[in-house]
Formats: structure tokens, sequence, C-alpha cells
């Protein structure tokens, strides 16, 4: 996550993705120092190395492809909060309210995470690095 297309060398060739992506593909990138750079399997699992202006996703997941009327008959104050409700779990500790408060979802309720099959508990998960 700390590599940019500018600051990530293509291997063997000598220059950065922003000029690969400038010299071989005539493609000039219009943020070249943003991170991260996104990185798909290639062929024989080779990874590579795409600025995220590039990419662009073309098919849909069946089920979210469903629920995209559900999704878009809630309001922009209820998708609002339900990002909101997301953000707390991106930052450790950060959904640990007390309950009287309203914090502390714990998988239930109605809404529009809920609505969406997500249920967010407040516990931890132990991930072996």
């Amino acid at each position: 996550f700390d590599q940019s297309p500018a600051s990530l060398p293509v291997k063997g060739l000598g220059m950065s993705h922003a000029e690969y992506f400038r010299k071989r593909k005539d493609i000039t990138l219009k943020h070249p120092n943003a991170k991260p750079i996104v990185v798909v399997s290639g062929r024989n699992n080779n990874a590579i190395y795409l600025p995220a202006e590039v990419v662009c996703g073309n098919e849909l997941d069946a089920q979210l492809k469903m629920k995209l009327p559900m999704i878009a008959s809630f309001t922009p104050q209820v998708r609002y909060e339900g990002i909101e409700e997301m953000k707390k779990y991106l930052i450790p500790g950060a959904q640990r309210m007390p309950r009287s408060s309203g914090g502390g979802n714990s998988g239930v309720g109605s809404g529009l995470l809920t609505s969406l099959g997500f249920g967010l508990a407040d516990q931890l998960i132990r991930v072996n690095v």
C-alpha cells in the first residue's frame, strides 16, 4: 500500500509503472502518485501491477445485481448512515461504544447493512501473520 505508479519500478525495464503506461501504452496517468497500486494475478500467477485509475469493474456479482434496485431505494441519508457504520469497523476499537449510545451493532436489526446481508459484530478476529 506504500507504492504508487510513479514510485514502483517495472521489473527488468528500468522505468516506473507511470512511465511504462506513458511510453508503452500511450496512457498518461492523471494521478501517477496515487496509492495504492492494484495487484492482479496474471499468467503463471505472476503479479501484474495496475494504477487504480485504469482499473474498471465490468461485471457485478450476481447477488449484488439482484440487490441493486433495493440499494437504490434507500434514501441518501440511510446509505450515508450505513457507510458510517461500516467505517467504524475499519478503525480498530472504534466500534466499541456503549450499547446505550446506539453503538455496538450486534449484526441484527434493520436498515441498509442488514438488508444487504452484512452482519457486523463486536468481536476481534485473530489473524496469524
